[in-house]
């Protein structure tokens, strides 16, 4: 079985202290024999989880109703 070269991972936002964070990986990576693996994530603004999951908004009983009714499902399969 042959071993499997380290992997190195590491997150950019696209700022200065993501890029020095990407050069020192790449220099780690490089020392260890490794591989690398570049990660970014973003933030997507102006929608909610609730919009997201088409969920009932403004009012607070219908959207636990709505929450418990989805978690039940899931539950049973």
């Amino acid at each position: 079985m042959s071993e499997e070269r380290p992997l190195v991972v590491v997150g950019v936002d696209g700022s200065e202290h993501g890029e020095a964070a990407l050069r020192r990986a790449l220099r780690e990576a490089s020392r260890l024999g490794g591989r690398l693996e570049v990660v970014s994530a973003w933030e997507r603004r102006g929608l909610t989880l609730a919009e997201y999951l088409d969920l009932p908004l403004g009012n607070e009983g219908e959207l636990q109703a709505e929450l418990d009714r989805r978690a039940r499902a899931l539950s049973t399969g």
